[in-house]
């Protein structure tokens, strides 16, 4: 459980730390803006919420990914091809009068920040999931020692497939 709340902890201060880099970024105010080198900052907040995308939510990772990396495919540059990398690469749609290049930046990172916080809803069965599959690896592991066992000793063959039968049915019992 400590584990949960360390990992719900560091999701919300990565999503805390997004939303002030975006409120600076966006910012009118020279001074809020001062307080922070966007392209150093987002470069680190997005290395970090990379990998918790990645792991916890896999079906909204090239969704999170397609607001910063440039589609090697894209035919033409405008307001829905526009993402972060093209801003931090300091380039820009010519051909669009008033194009806010700056804006267009915000609104991917403030996207990339809401896809980060719908994770806090789905945490708990991400990581319930990510403890049956582990607790399913060391079972498995467990039975084919126990099946190697057989050849040796079919009373320490049969301790070990003892103990994982009854760690699973502990398991069982604690959740029903």
């Amino acid at each position: 459980m400590r584990l949960r709340k360390k990992i719900k902890d560091e999701l919300e201060s990565l999503y805390n730390e997004g939303l002030h880099l975006v409120k600076c970024f966006s910012s009118k105010n020279k001074e809020e803006q001062v307080k922070i080198n966007f392209h150093y900052d987002y470069q680190g907040w997005y290395s970090k919420s990379l990998k918790v995308v990645e792991v916890l939510a896999p079906d909204r990772y090239k969704e999170f990914v397609s607001y910063y990396e440039i589609d090697p495919k894209r035919k033409s540059f405008g307001y829905d091809t526009y993402v972060i990398r093209d801003y931090l690469k300091g380039i820009a749609p010519a051909n669009i009068r008033d194009f806010n290049s700056k804006v267009q930046a915000s609104n991917c990172f403030f996207t990339q920040i809401t896809i980060l916080n719908s994770l806090m809803s789905r945490i708990d069965s991400v990581l319930t999931n990510i403890d049956a599959e582990l607790m399913s690896e060391i079972q498995s592991t467990e039975l084919q020692t126990a099946n190697k066992l057989l050849k040796i000793n079919l009373r320490a063959a049969g301790a070990v497939a003892g103990v994982v039968i009854e760690n699973h049915l502990q398991k069982i019992s604690l959740s029903h």
